[in-house]
């Protein structure tokens, strides 16, 4: 009678995780495909950079101040495509795609909070799988030479949650550009680097990917690219010469404790 007991207490606890495990990936799908439609409502109001009013005349630009940088407050005019997305939420800082992938999003920027839309999506509303959203460390305007940009690996595959595919080297070899159009350009990016670290304590005196924003030296340079080198999953053939702008996308992966899959670009033009 207590094994019959037992044996059914063990049945109706997994009958109810796996009924709390379903309403979870329920609510998630559900999340989830509001955040899309909500994204693709954003594409809808990008313009051409021709656009123009109801009257037939060009639209104004109108100007952006990139904030304090260490040589002094820049500002630029916004893309006249990207006017309507800034107006809406002005830590829009660009939109990042690349083929192949779901990733075709809006990126954010918050540098004193840099963390902030980790769980925020375009209209700062909660949200499950966050935004994209650069370093606070790196700025578009200068540019430094280090744009990094951070995202959720999300399991059904949106933000960076195809980033895994790189892990195939095959996968690479027919997707090997990422497309960022920031409020100051449009830029191509050719990817160099794929690789699997994790985050360190302060205590680690090794490789920081995540460190390197401007290289004030040829040492500096060197460094992040031998760090790249010495971690890379696949020789892709391509190579960083000193003092080229760089993109690295950085999302979690689960090969251990903290671990991170890192994606580093060149800017090609």
């Amino acid at each position: 009678m207590i094994r019959i007991k037992k044996y059914r207490a063990f049945i109706t606890a997994i009958l109810t995780g796996s009924v709390l495990m379903l309403l979870y990936f329920g609510i998630l799908l559900i999340e989830s495909k509001a955040q899309q439609d909500k994204i693709m409502d954003l594409k809808e109001k990008i313009k051409d950079d021709g656009a123009e009013e109801t009257d037939g005349s060009k639209k104004t630009t109108g100007l952006v101040k990139s904030g304090k940088t260490d040589e002094a407050e820049i500002t630029t005019e916004i893309p006249p495509k990207f006017r309507e997305l800034y107006q809406l939420n002005n830590d829009f800082v660009g939109w990042l795609t690349i083929d192949g992938t779901n990733v075709d999003y809006p990126v954010m920027q918050r540098k004193d909070d840099e963390s902030f839309y980790i769980d925020k999506n375009f209209y700062k509303e909660e949200s499950i799988g966050g935004s994209l959203f650069l370093s606070s460390s790196s700025d578009i305007y200068l540019p430094t030479d280090n744009i990094i940009i951070y995202g959720h690996t999300m399991t059904d595959g949106t933000m960076f949650g195809d980033l895994k595919k790189y892990e195939d080297e095959d996968f690479y070899r027919e997707h090997k550009t990422i497309i960022f159009n920031s409020l100051k350009e449009d830029a191509f990016f050719e990817i160099a680097y794929v690789f699997k670290d994790r985050i360190h304590d302060s205590t680690y005196q090794g490789f920081k990917y995540y460190e390197f924003s401007m290289a004030y030296t040829d040492k500096d340079y060197e460094s992040f690219i031998n760090g790249c080198e010495g971690l890379k999953l696949y020789d892709t053939g391509i190579k960083i010469n000193c003092f080229e702008k760089i993109l690295t996308l950085s999302t979690c992966s689960y090969h251990e404790k903290d671990g991170r899959l890192v994606i580093v670009a060149v800017k090609r033009y």
